[in-house]
């Protein structure tokens, strides 16, 4: 099972909560910010590990496949959620919060490590998938309150 190998290795790799913990000094993170981001990348490393663990011994690889293409989606909207937050903070105090916006750069981080496993075409689909559902929750939203102030766009 290749892909649980890879996916393994991903999870196993000693430089990854370092690497994401080095954001921290990056954007000047206080030590609360940057103890609440060290405890961010252990969790997602927590997951990839369990996600590994209990891919290890699945029929096929396509069920990894399809696993690891959810475990993608899901970091993929945890992202754009973070990036709209940057984007809100920005937008009503003028800077966003350093804390969020390392936390959307461990996000991406970790997404382009799995991203790795997927085929670019998959991806590429997903993530435009990912981003009309966010446009369109935003269009439902601004119908119904008839406010768009707040675009839940991740290109916004």
């Amino acid at each position: 099972m290749t892909l649980a190998i890879s996916l393994a290795a991903i999870a196993d790799d000693p430089n990854l909560v370092p690497e994401l913990v080095g954001l921290a000094q990056t954007l000047e993170l206080n030590a609360e910010d940057t103890a609440s981001l060290r405890a961010y990348a252990e969790r997602k490393q927590w997951a990839l590990t369990g996600l590994a663990s209990a891919l290890g011994d699945a029929g096929s690889e396509e069920e990894l496949y399809r696993c690891i293409a959810g475990a993608w989606l899901e970091q993929r909207f945890e992202w754009q959620r973070c990036n709209m937050v940057v984007n809100y903070q920005a937008v009503r105090t003028g800077e966003p919060h350093a804390l969020t916006m390392a936390l959307a750069a461990a996000c991406s981080n970790i997404m382009q490590r799995v991203e790795a496993l997927l085929a670019a075409d998959d991806r590429d689909r997903w993530s435009t998938f990912a981003v009309e559902l966010i446009t369109g929750a935003s269009s439902d939203l601004a119908s119904r309150w008839g406010d768009e102030t707040i675009s839940l766009s991740p290109l916004s």
